[in-house]
């Protein structure tokens, strides 16, 4: 009887012995997998995918050698092998002189990987696409070449995600030990629980294609040990991540897609062969496009279309000119000036929670400071103002020479907001600290609910239709006629009737904003006054945030006293006809 008679023999003995369990004895045995490249080989099994807009290999029948009948021999042979165990038929990058372009971004340290070895290198003999899947060391085999499944012939693995290339930087890193990237930052799995979890370290120390990958059976797709597709358990094995539990991420979030994000876990965002965004494994090369292009976009994934919000006039300068510029282990104080998403978040960490001020679940876990030592500072519960003042605080020389025209001129004039915003300064808007005082000019549902107030209350940090980022109208710059319209930003909180009445703690506001066409902003300083910029402020020249506009006033001679009541100011002596210095109220 002939090689094809015992060959079928064979398949139909293993389909009895599982007997009624069939399926599952199957999925464990190689016979069954596309690495079944015999010409007895059974009908390809469809491999899983998770949902991307990103192009990735269809279901590929690298079947059909068009004579040999045996299966092991495509890569083991039991005489004339080569030196590499176990038995290997095939030539390895050693063999040719093959160096491969290694993985690399600012999580890895130089050093710590190596050209790959072990079962990596026999993997990638067949899976680098520069040997051709009929080349053989030693026992020369009958079949002339290997066929698709619609019959086309294929010599190296068909280019997609399955042939991987010399250039390794858009894949997980293999061949290196697991240990050296232990430690406090490291977000990983202690690796006793590794096999626990399913994931094997090869001789118990190296991360290899064969931890995630088992080539001699597939019951889950793409010959993965662990099923992925219920929330990534084969990325958590390894990968754990802060917060990760918690996340809106990984829950999938409010939305009708949750089930569907939930599910598809890392791969959302990371993909982990042939990955676009090479750096970090990203499903796209642009960073803010793994945040748009399915999610955040307005469409079924996230009703909130953060993507169109960049689209307004006004915006934080993100993507476009500067990809890439950020880096994980950046000192937000020296990093040179980008914004990209996760500058301000953390995809790991973000959730939907926010119940007061300053506490804001979307930034949750954002680094906002690099402390002595290498460590890191986080938003803890996501400090809202401690994120915008890594590019507004002390990093705010980078900023102002990038973005739109600056505030206008201040008699006390300070830039850096951590100072503007400084809880002993005399007065201030509640951003640091709780509000002091009764609130008086505050509409009445906010009376004794609004202690603290976020920036993004005043500034839509993605986008809006105002300078500044305000998503509301503030006139600032010149003499208007007024309508409540023009400072639709003030009384969002402030209820105009009381502060334009006569009862008001200022009783002449409405002379000056209404009849004298003055904007709030030639007064007042909307973020506070800074008693630390080299001008004594008190709370009695510079409360309830008195700080004059140096374009309209002369700062030198302005001043105020809130204890007597009085101004007095250049605009006043300017006036037709003119009013008295101090004017009294």
């Amino acid at each position: 009887m002939g090689n094809d008679f015992w060959s079928r023999a064979f398949l139909f003995l293993v389909a009895l012995a599982c007997g009624a369990g069939a399926s599952a004895c199957a999925a464990d045995s190689v016979l069954y997998t596309r690495h079944n490249l015999s010409v007895n080989a059974p009908a390809r099994i469809q491999t899983k995918r998770v949902w991307t807009d990103v192009p990735r290999d269809t279901d590929i029948r690298s079947a059909g050698a068009n004579a040999e009948e045996r299966v092991c021999v495509f890569c083991h042979t039991p005489h004339h092998a080569s030196t590499v165990t176990p038995l290997w038929s095939r030539e390895t990058a050693d063999d040719r002189g093959t160096l491969y372009d290694l993985y690399q971004s600012d999580t890895v340290q130089a050093g710590k990987l190596q050209q790959p070895f072990g079962g990596s290198k026999l993997c990638l003999s067949c899976h680098d696409g520069t040997i051709a899947m009929n080349t053989h060391i030693g026992e020369a085999l009958p079949f002339t070449n290997l066929q698709d499944k619609g019959g086309a012939a294929v010599t190296t693995v068909p280019a997609g995600d399955t042939n991987l290339g010399t250039d390794l930087r858009n894949d997980h890193p293999i061949s290196f030990a697991y240990a050296d990237f232990l430690g406090p930052m490291s977000e990983l799995n202690d690796p006793a629980q590794l096999l626990q979890r399913g994931v094997r370290l090869e001789a118990g120390f190296y991360v290899q294609c064969t931890s995630c990958h088992d080539p001699h059976k597939d019951p889950y797709g793409n010959f993965l040990v662990l099923d992925n597709s219920a929330g990534s358990p084969l990325c958590t094995a390894c990968h754990n991540k802060t917060g990760w539990t918690a996340s809106s991420h990984q829950s999938g979030g409010p939305g009708p897609k949750a089930l569907e994000i939930a599910a598809n876990g890392c791969e959302n965002c990371h993909r982990p062969h042939s990955a676009p965004g090479a750096a970090y494994l990203l499903q796209y090369k642009n960073e803010e496009d793994n945040c748009f292009s399915k999610c955040h976009n307005g469409g079924s994934y996230s009703s909130d279309n953060v993507k169109a919000r960049f689209g307004k006039p006004y915006t934080h300068p993100m993507g476009g000119s500067l990809p890439g510029t950020h880096q994980t282990n950046e000192d937000p104080a020296t990093a040179p000036y980008h914004v990209e998403c996760v500058d301000c978040h953390n995809s790991h960490q973000v959730n939907s929670t926010s119940p007061s001020a300053p506490y804001n679940g979307r930034l949750q876990g954002v680094k906002v400071a690099k402390l002595p030592g290498g460590n890191f500072e986080y938003a803890v519960k996501g400090d809202e103002f401690k994120v915008c003042y890594k590019c507004h605080a002390a990093n705010h020389s980078t900023f102002k020479s990038i973005t739109e025209p600056l505030p206008p001129p201040r008699q006390i004039d300070e830039l850096d907001e951590s100072l503007r915003f400084n809880r002993d300064n005399p007065s201030v808007h509640p951003v640091m600290v709780d509000r002091a005082g009764t609130g008086s000019s505050l509409k009445s549902i906010f009376q004794s609910t609004m202690v603290r107030i976020f920036c993004t209350d005043c500034h839509d940090s993605h986008g809006a239709d105002f300078s500044h980022l305000l998503p509301y109208r503030y006139e600032q710059n010149d003499y208007v006629t007024y309508a409540s319209a023009n400072y639709a930003l003030c009384f969002r909180c402030h209820e105009e009737t009381y502060v334009l009445s006569a009862s008001s703690r200022f009783p002449r506001h409405a002379q000056h904003v209404i009849n004298g066409r003055v904007p709030c902003s030639f007064c007042h300083d909307p973020h506070g006054v800074s008693k630390f910029s080299g001008t004594i402020a008190t709370t009695t020249n510079h409360a309830h945030l008195i700080n004059f506009d140096a374009s309209k006033v002369d700062k030198v001679t302005a001043s105020y006293d809130a204890g007597m009541r009085s101004c007095s100011v250049s605009c006043h002596t300017a006036h037709v006809p003119p009013i008295a210095n101090p004017q009294t109220y």
